[in-house]
């Protein structure tokens, strides 16, 4: 993927194009802003997007946010990966175990205390997965959710004392959320031995429920996992208005990213162990998680 920044995207187009705004292969928006105006150019989607504007703004029209998108895209379109909400550990035979599900269920929780019990991390909170099965680190550092679960076994400084405090107490408020990130940001050595990608061998969905241990289908592990990784695939927004004109322009489904989803999916969790595990609180759901690894021992 191309990002180009230069003070008139416009220049790459015609005349003819710069007024219908969008045609085949490209989109252009040019904001009305009186004291910045944004001029963002979008081509080639469908390959290897490029993507070039006036000036990265994050607060204004979510830039980073398009950027990181597009990237998504063209993972798609190239590599037949995409991103999964979630971690994943190795286990002693050195087998990619991922652990899912909806936002603080206890997901970093359960990585943390199997890396503790001899489980090797491969990635923290956002994790890619191939077509065929490979897991792999996205994250250069790991994002932590900062309750004391997390980080009573961690080693961290003032300054980021007083950052999980903040984030732990604010970062949920709906008139925060939107510019502060909940996550704890630490590096990988704090946590424990790492490794780069695994194959798949099992999936775990973590739910709030009474206590309980479930075997799904494939298809139902699809659309949980499509569900919780919903708001890193596809932004909301700029981005994905800019999204939806290119694909109105060109006949590109809307539903582009949707699609290759549950075909990947599909694909990567084909013939592996999915499972669900229900507790009230994160140590019952990790009780019950390893009560079902030891079948795997």
């Amino acid at each position: 993927m191309q990002v180009i920044i230069e003070p008139h995207p416009e220049r790459h187009l015609t005349p003819e194009q710069r007024v219908a705004r969008a045609g085949l292969g490209f989109v252009y928006h040019e904001s009305s802003q009186p004291f910045y105006k944004l001029r963002v150019l979008l081509r080639n989607l469908e390959t290897t997007p490029a993507l070039y504007v006036n000036g990265v703004k994050k607060w204004i029209y979510q830039i980073p946010r398009l950027i990181s998108f597009l990237r998504t895209v063209e993972d798609i379109n190239l590599h037949q990966t995409i991103k999964l909400h979630g971690g994943a550990v190795i286990d002693p035979r050195h087998r990619g175990v991922v652990i899912t599900g909806w936002h603080d269920v206890g997901k970093t929780t359960a990585c943390i205390r199997l890396i503790q019990s001899g489980y090797t991390l491969l990635g923290d909170d956002l994790i890619k997965l191939r077509e065929s099965g490979t897991i792999e680190r996205l994250q250069s550092r790991a994002g932590i959710y900062p309750h004391a679960d997390n980080l009573k076994n961690f080693t961290l400084s003032p300054v980021d004392r007083w950052k999980a405090w903040f984030k732990l107490r604010f970062a949920q408020l709906p008139a925060i959320g939107n510019f502060v990130q909940p996550n704890l940001i630490v590096d990988y050595s704090l946590i424990g031995p790492t490794a780069g990608e695994a194959k798949l061998h099992r999936v775990y969905f973590l739910e709030r429920g009474l206590l309980g241990v479930d075997a799904i289908t494939t298809e139902t592990a699809v659309i949980k996992a499509m569900a919780t990784s919903a708001d890193f695939a596809m932004p909301d927004g700029f981005p994905r208005r800019l999204f939806y004109a290119y694909c109105y322009a060109n006949q590109t489904s809307p539903t582009l990213v949707e699609d290759a989803q549950r075909h990947i999916f599909s694909s990567a969790f084909a013939n592996k162990d999915l499972w669900v595990i229900r507790g009230r609180t994160h140590d019952e759901l990790y009780r019950q998680l390893v009560a079902n690894e030891q079948r795997y021992h």
